[in-house]
């Protein structure tokens, strides 16, 4: 499993932490998403030979989210 966290623009309310989460959470492959208003950033843990992080990027992006690239 590998952990990555994620910068992501546009989260501002609960249902936008639970959109994101939710959403994550039903690629297979991702076992644990957990956002963090305050910071704008997610937390994904993910099994890489199941899921790409550009896979997971691209389903944030999706939903309407910006995903920010570095740190």
């Amino acid at each position: 499993m590998k952990s990555e966290i994620l910068k992501v623009q546009g989260m501002s309310c609960m249902h936008c932490k639970a959109s994101v989460e939710g959403t994550l959470l039903q690629i297979e492959g991702v076992e644990e998403a957990d956002a963090d208003l305050d910071r704008a950033e997610v937390t994904v843990t993910f099994d890489e030979d199941m899921v790409e992080l550009e896979d997971i990027k691209a389903e944030i992006e999706d939903i309407g989210y910006d995903v920010l690239n570095g740190e």
